[in-house]
């Protein structure tokens, strides 16, 4: 049994905190905060329904939004960094099978992008349609950047440091639900022309744009997306927002090593990710550069997944 974390009471601590997701005590998913060395693991108190994933700082780190996924559909919450405060943002309901997916908060902390997921025609089939939205906090307006339908859904947007643009991510699907590809795709905020920078062969997921904008980040064959049943390798690359520069980071072999859920730290120097050894999930971190991939050790014994580190 993983050790329990403590639950936070307050923090006030200026110091820059990993947040991630992993199992609740009675079951589901809920989001932990921990120091950048692994001490002090600690279960954020969020008052919702359900299970509380897919967490992102606000550019201040003072709150997070996170997605809370109760039954078979998710809605997006905003909470103060200490847990406390929790409201629903964006409720999902109708035909929606899910308006939270990866929430990201935009640089000026005005506006975050969502995916909005349309239920499936089916029970067992993926959503059929898909679309990335931006809702203004001040407003509450929500407006729709890009959408697609099935077979190519739209996914895991993550904003430009101007906030003019979103790397989002398109997913390619056959008649029965098998994902066929991915790639990835540079989308103008204001008039949601997309321009692919990746193909759909090399099955890219999880973008993430660098803070001083010149990177972009993904993995391939996804930990999350495909499990262990991956038919390719699980890789981290980083390439240039104008699709040139391609960089291959780690060199794992189908069957190996797994990664997921790719985010830059607030430097720019190095990338946080879901890492997956023998079965065990971890932060990993690994130089933009490549080189070798340092773990963040715990005492926390359950899954590390969705790995940020807070600004400052």
């Amino acid at each position: 049994m993983p050790r329990r974390a403590s639950s936070i009471t307050s923090r006030t601590a200026p110091e820059p905190h990993t947040q991630f997701q992993s199992l609740a005590a009675g079951g589901g998913d809920a989001l932990y905060t921990m120091r950048r060395d692994g001490s002090d693991v600690r279960q954020l108190p969020l008052d919702v329904a359900g299970s509380a994933i897919s967490p992102d700082w606000s550019p201040d780190g003072k709150r997070i939004v996170f997605a809370a996924e109760t039954g078979n559909t998710q809605s997006l919450w905003t909470a103060l960094a200490d847990g406390t405060g929790a409201k629903e943002l964006v409720h999902c309901g109708g035909g929606c099978l899910g308006a939270d997916d990866y929430p990201a908060w935009s640089p000026d902390g005005r506006s975050i992008a969502f995916t909005y997921l349309g239920a499936p025609e089916s029970p067992a089939g993926p959503p059929s349609r898909s679309a990335i939205r931006v809702i203004d906090l001040g407003s509450r307006k929500v407006r729709t950047v890009v959408h697609s339908s099935f077979p190519f859904l739209v996914d895991l947007a993550r904003w430009s440091p101007d906030g003019r643009r979103l790397v989002i991510e398109r997913d390619r699907f056959s008649s029965d639900g098998s994902e066929t590809g991915c790639r990835i795709e540079i989308v103008r905020v204001r008039d949601g022309h997309s321009r692919p920078i990746t193909s759909y062969a090399r099955f890219g997921f999880h973008p993430d744009w660098s803070a001083k904008g010149d990177l972009i980040t993904f993995d391939t064959y996804d930990l999350l997306a495909f499990g262990d049943d991956a038919p390719g390798p699980s890789n981290l690359f980083t390439i240039r927002p104008d699709g040139n520069g391609l960089r291959q980071l780690t060199h794992y072999q189908a069957g190996g090593n797994r990664v997921s859920a790719a985010t830059f730290t607030p430097d720019g120097a190095r990338i946080l990710f879901t890492y997956q050894t023998a079965g065990h999930r971890s932060a990993g971190s690994i130089a933009i550069t490549g080189g070798a991939v340092q773990t963040i050790p715990t005492s926390y014994g359950g899954p590390v997944t969705h790995p940020r580190l807070s600004p400052g």
